[in-house]
């Protein structure tokens, strides 16, 4: 409960706990933008758009009742969609440009993707899609995809000091070279088996500070 929470929390293991969860969480801040580059690149490169869609989805779908238990505690939390929700949306979104001529419908594409980004509330909301429209949309453009991409990392980090722009140090380090695809699948696995390890890490924790 919140007494007990509080409690562990004043201890100075707890206060060292803390310090610790937000020096994790400003380094968390990271990856999206890391997600955001290589779903663009991906998105460019791939043979079979629709089956790199679905794969999206369905790791989303696979992911969110784990997304809920790690972070919410609980099996089904509808108020809140976890990360590859935003990343598939924008997948959709970047469909919707490639085929669509006309600079008023890409647009309107944009427009729907936040929407639904909005209305869903999925991790990272509007702007993550916006990052991923921008970075998709100055792909011929180093320099003007790195600005965009620095400032809407940076909007979207604003209660972390704008730390998300600093992902763009090891983004322009990227050579354009194609990495092992047999590891694809691991890369995939990773997310939804990270959080099932953090809600038994959770679980444990709680339980040996008595909340």
């Amino acid at each position: 409960d919140r007494e007990a929470f509080l409690a562990a929390a004043a201890t100075d293991l707890g206060q060292r706990l803390l310090t610790l969860s937000q020096i994790l969480r400003y380094c968390g801040r990271l990856a999206f933008p890391i997600f955001a580059f290589l779903l663009t690149e991906g998105f460019i490169h791939t043979s079979d758009r629709v089956r790199y869609c679905i794969r999206l989805g369905v790791l989303a779908f696979i992911s969110e009742p784990l997304f809920d238990m790690a972070v919410y505690g609980t099996f089904f939390y509808p108020d809140y969609q976890n990360t590859i929700f935003t990343l598939w949306l924008g997948l959709l979104v970047l469909t919707a440009l490639e085929y669509l001529s006309h600079p008023a419908l890409q647009f309107l594409a944009l427009l729907a993707g936040c929407a639904l980004s909005w209305i869903l509330k999925t991790d990272y909301n509007v702007l993550g899609i916006l990052l991923i429209g921008a970075l998709y949309w100055f792909r011929y453009n180093d320099t003007a995809r790195l600005v965009w991409g620095m400032i809407l990392s940076a909007l979207e980090s604003l209660s972390c000091f704008c730390i998300s722009a600093l992902a763009y140090a090891p983004i322009v380090l990227y050579n354009g070279r194609r990495g092992a695809r047999e590891w694809k699948y691991v890369y995939y696995a990773f997310y939804p088996v990270h959080l099932a390890l953090l809600y038994v890490i959770a679980g444990w924790a709680a339980q040996k500070a008595g909340i």
